[in-house]
Order: C-alpha cells, then structure tokens, then sequence
C-alpha cells in the first residue's frame, strides 16, 4: 500500500505555460525544508496554452508532481474542489500558479499550523497590481460586503495551509456554487494569519476582468446569502412610502392651485418605479437560477486525464 503524502501542495493552472517549470521548482526547494514527504496536485483547467504539456514533463521528472486535467474550463472555484478532493496530504496547501504566491512562506505556514490552528490564511501587505486593478479590488469587496453576509480583510486570498480536520469539512460544502474562502470562513474553525508580500506574476496575465469579479461576487452573494432579498424589500417599503407621500402632496397641490401639469415628471416616476420592479424581478430571478443549478445535481468538474495520479 502507497504511504499518504505528509503535505500536498497543490494549485489551479490556467495560462500557466511559462509558470508550470518554475513553480515546480520553487515549491521543491522551499518544502523540502519541512519534509521530503509532499505531493505537488496541479489541476489543468483546460488552459488554452500548452500548460498541460509542460504539466506532463513536470510530472516526467519527478513522479511527486501529479497532473489533472479537468475535460472542459470549470473555473478555478471548480478546479479547487477537485484538488481538495484528490488532495491525498495530513495538510493541504493552496496557492495560485502566477508565483504571486511565493512558495517561500511554505515553512513559516507549515509551522504556525503546528501550533494548533486548522487553517492559515495569508495577508498580503502590498499587493503587485496596477492602481487600478488594486482600486477595482477594492470594490470588489466592498460590493461584495454590502449584498452578502460576507466580511473579510480583502487583503487575505486564497494562500493558505489547511489541515486535514479542515479539507475533510471543506470537501462536505456540498453547494454547486462554491467559493473557497466563503466556504473557510462558513466552517468557523480555528486558524491564524501570516502577513506576506505580494510579488508580480512570474508570466503571463490574469484572466481575471472586473465584470467576472462583479460576476463572481454575485454568484457568492446569491448562493450564501439571503440579504439581497431582504435589501430588495427593504427598498420596495422605501420607495411605496415615497410614493404614498408623493401623492399626498399631488392631492394638497390639487386642492390648493389645481390641476397640475406634470407629463414629464409623471414618466421619470413612471421609469423609476417600473426599474425598481425589474430589479427585483431579476434578483429573484438569480437565485431562481442557483436553486436550478443545484437541484440539477451536477457534477462540479469532470476530470479527463491524469498523470501519476494512483
């Protein structure tokens, strides 16, 4: 029987064709300073470079580093829960592939693990972006805190080192829509934070746009939480009370000057109040559509082939 990694190290790969080589090497060197017992899980999203390729001889010069491809592009979200899933490590660390995550906190993460928490997550003190792109993250989480439930430093990402207590009642959230750090933070198990620097991506760029984060931030809002249900009644109450003392006044004018004209002004309202019900329509209508994803019971992701996977 094959003895269990002591540490599986394991990252998304998308775009990665420049990365994979070096990634590699950098998780080797720095993990091998806690223990030589460790498996590299590198799921392949189907990135439309050569990444699966350079996957393979990774995984041709060291039989530790295993490949998965999954058969079509799931998204990250979906390819982290088929490494949590295969993760076969006593602790399971996460990192992204752009070597923004430097594999040199390997140890320092490994160690304050030890000392009894069961998830570590990382704080980056500064990040390597654009202004913009730090500014459109910010917003981000902002946004993302006032439609949803969901209250983190947004200064934390998903570098982190988790135990097996932790990956065990990960891989139990059983939502189609899953984020990582949403489903972390919902588990409420105990853990630590390192802060970190945040480096410039070794190569390539991120796929990651403003719309799909808006996207995603939605998709996470919508599947954990109900308060934009609630924020849509809250507003409805609002504007019917606006409305109800707007015709007041209409009814005090009248009685006082007269019929009034108002054409315009009766077609702003008019708009207004006909935008408010399209969206709430289309809230509901959001997570009308969760609740049909996750009824149709779905697989998450499909794997197609493997390399040095048992």
């Amino acid at each position: 029987m094959t003895k269990k990694p002591h540490i599986s190290i394991v990252s998304p790969v998308y775009n990665g064709e420049g990365i994979v080589q070096e990634l590699v090497n950098r998780i080797v060197e720095h993990t091998e300073k806690v223990t030589s017992d460790f498996e590299i899980l590198l799921i392949e999203d189907r990135s439309p470079d050569n990444s699966w390729k350079e996957i393979c001889l990774a995984a041709s010069l060291d039989n530790r580093v295993k490949g998965v491809r999954l058969s079509r592009n799931f998204g990250q979200h979906n390819a982290i829960s088929a490494a949590m899933e295969m993760a076969q490590g006593d602790y399971l660390i996460l990192m992204d592939c752009d070597l923004q995550h430097d594999p040199v906190y390997i140890p320092e993460l490994y160690r304050i693990i030890k000392q009894g928490f069961d998830i570590v997550y990382t704080r980056t003190i500064t990040r390597e972006h654009h202004p913009l792109k730090n500014v459109m993250s910010k917003a981000y989480y902002r946004f993302l805190k006032v439609i949803s439930n969901f209250d983190m430093d947004p200064n934390i990402g998903n570098y982190t080192i988790l135990s097996r207590k932790a990956i065990d009642g990960y891989n139990k959230y059983n939502d189609y829509n899953k984020a990582y750090l949403w489903a972390l933070r919902w588990a409420g198990y105990d853990y630590a934070v390192l802060d970190i620097e945040h480096k410039n991506r070794y190569s390539g760029k991120s796929s990651y746009s403003f719309t799909k984060l808006i996207r995603h931030a939605v998709n996470v809002a919508t599947t954990n939480s109900n308060k934009l249900l609630f924020i849509t009644f809250y507003l409805g109450l609002v504007t019917s009370l606006l409305a109800f003392l707007g015709i007041l006044f209409i009814v005090y004018k009248y009685f006082r000057i007269g019929a009034l004209e108002g054409w315009s002004s009766l077609m702003v309202v008019i708009m207004f109040f006909s935008g408010l019900i399209l969206t709430a329509i289309g809230i509901c209508s959001i997570y009308i559509s969760n609740i049909f994803d996750q009824t149709k019971n779905r697989p998450r992701y499909l794997i197609s082939e493997t390399v040095n996977v048992e």
